[in-house]
């Protein structure tokens, strides 16, 4: 293998892994990966939230609610069974500690995520 084709696969295998990095976001407070889902809000509470009546959502106050625009928004908009999509990391008791929280306007299929960059589903 030449020093050009050597280069060529450094620099791909780094871009790559550039690109999953928030996969492996940690903060101090957790121990797992970044998780994301898209669902209902079935419970609401000032601290937290429950989506899909499964996922224990935590909200802190550097957790950031928003529209599908980016734009901030006020948390009693997670009120009354609202689709969301939540960016955050797992904790070691299987909750997630939102970062981000977006206000969806409906589920958004595969087909609409296109018009929605901010979705990192499969």
């Amino acid at each position: 293998m030449n020093t050009i084709t050597r280069w060529l696969l450094v620099v791909i295998v780094l871009a790559s892994l550039a690109g999953t990095a928030p996969v492996w976001a940690k903060n101090k407070h957790s121990t797992g990966p970044a998780r994301f889902l898209q669902g209902v809000v079935t419970d609401y509470r000032a601290d937290r939230l429950v989506v899909n009546e499964t996922w224990k959502i935590h909200l802190t106050g550097k957790t950031q609610v928003l529209n599908v625009e980016g734009e901030e928004m006020e948390r009693f908009y997670l009120e009354g069974h609202r689709w969301v999509y939540v960016e955050g990391i797992e904790r070691k008791d299987g909750s997630i500690e939102a970062v981000k929280v977006y206000l969806l306007p409906k589920y958004i299929d595969k087909k609409e995520r296109v018009k929605y960059p901010f979705i990192k589903l499969p």
